[in-house]
């Protein structure tokens, strides 16, 4: 299964929609990782999907500012989805630009020049210290995430609520941004064709990374044997219809740190 870089870039473009290109002024969000626990999944690229998220995770946390991380599951019961676990997460503090002095020597533009390369350098200096530190800290309150929380092996759930998950989805109102992230197949034991949604509140933003089901569960809800590749056009085209206020990418997708990268240097163009 391929995307294209076009597509993805315009995925993340709008998953974070409205986030300030600098660091001092994006606002700290928080960040919900919801797994697909009905068993029903391809295991081969579940655990794929997983370990190309936790790779990518420190990165992406600190691209959104992330002050919160919490890690749920969902299988027979997407509403009460279950929480696996939460971190408090560290803030990069960014030290302040240092003021010139006032000396009589500065009215001459090479001793100026001077002067502002040398405090430039005392403030990259300080960067790089809180670049270290946050990463540090970082490191620590992701103890026990990276890798992802697993299912339990073999576990089979009798059914699997994807609807209920999107329900619980609408019930993000804080004013914090908050950044919903499901890994699932989409494949919901009720609804051949997912009903229309009621869309998510104006600051939630939600990424689906699809993984292909099982053939027999693919069969069983779909009606007919599919690839991975016709699974995800299927379901891309229901989400869209369902829930175009929702993005989803394939479970091979990589590189969300530098298309966010790419996404705010396009945003700087004329």
């Amino acid at each position: 299964m391929s995307v294209s870089y076009r597509t993805l870039c315009g995925v993340i473009c709008f998953f974070i929609a409205g986030v300030g290109v600098s660091e001092s002024a994006i606002p700290r969000s928080e960040v919900v990782i919801i797994q697909d626990f009905s068993g029903s999944l391809d295991v081969q690229s579940f655990a794929e999907a997983r370990t190309n998220l936790a790779a990518e995770l420190p990165a992406l946390l600190e691209e959104l500012n992330a002050r919160r991380l919490e890690v749920r599951s969902f299988d027979t019961d997407g509403w009460q989805s279950r929480r696996l676990l939460e971190r408090q997460l560290p803030e990069l503090k960014l030290p302040a630009d240092e003021a010139p002095q006032e000396n009589e020597a500065l009215q001459f533009e090479n001793i100026r020049e001077a002067d502002e390369k040398e405090r430039q350098h005392r403030r990259t200096l300080k960067l790089d210290e809180a670049k270290k530190q946050y990463a540090s800290q970082m490191a620590q309150q992701l103890r026990g995430v990276v890798p992802l929380p697993a299912p339990p092996e073999g576990y089979q759930a009798a059914s699997s609520d994807v609807m209920g998950m999107f329900k619980y989805v609408t019930t993000f109102t804080a004013n914090t941004p908050t950044y919903i992230i499901v890994i699932t197949d989409l494949l919901d034991s009720q609804y051949k064709e997912l009903p229309v949604q009621t869309s998510a509140a104006p600051n939630v933003k939600l990424l689906i990374i699809f993984v292909p089901g099982t053939p027999a569960e693919v069969k069983r809800s779909m009606g007919r044997a599919f690839t991975g590749s016709q699974q995800f056009e299927a379901q891309l085209k229901q989400v869209r219809q369902s829930a175009p206020w929702a993005l989803m990418v394939p479970h091979t997708a990589r590189g969300y740190r530098e298309l966010f990268k790419q996404h705010a240097a396009a945003r700087k163009r004329p």
